[in-house]
């Protein structure tokens, strides 16, 4: 358990000629201070960016005609970048978080949790991009169900 970011997500980082900067500290802004101040599974940020590979490699999808090549592109996309994304944060976390993939039950659930954040507030706040998120859900939970990362 430490304090994590609660919000991390590629629109809080920016690339740079030598890596990466977070360009954002605040955190989930819905939620009160204390909230934010809580110690947490560093594995909710890893989820957050997780989620949000899948969001880069999917937005373009949103409201064009169904095409298996692009969303299997998209998929792809999206998997190789949580694969490189795992292998780095690997390498640099503490021992005792290690490779976030070793704890793959806890951060699919932290993954499932954002995902149906994310169902409510596009709906609240995008409807059109709301098949993003269920369209994760629906992947994560047929993967749970066969077994299969």
């Amino acid at each position: 358990m430490q304090l994590i970011h609660g919000d991390l997500h590629l629109g809080q980082v920016l690339r740079t000629v030598t890596g990466w900067l977070l360009i954002d500290f605040e955190g989930e802004p819905a939620a009160p201070p204390a909230e934010r101040a809580m110690l947490r599974s560093p594995l909710r940020d890893v989820a957050g960016m997780l989620r949000s590979f899948d969001y880069a490699a999917h937005q373009m999808l949103i409201g064009q005609p169904e095409d298996a090549r692009l969303a299997e592109r998209a998929f792809d996309w999206a998997q190789r970048n949580r694969t490189a994304f795992c292998d780095g944060y690997a390498e640099a976390a503490d021992e005792s978080i290690g490779d976030p993939r070793t704890h793959g039950d806890l951060l699919r659930a932290f993954e499932l949790d954002k995902a149906v954040y994310e169902v409510a507030y596009e709906h609240a706040n995008r409807p059109e991009w709301s098949t993003v998120p269920l369209s994760s859900i629906a992947r994560m939970t047929v993967q749970e169900t066969e077994g299969g990362e």
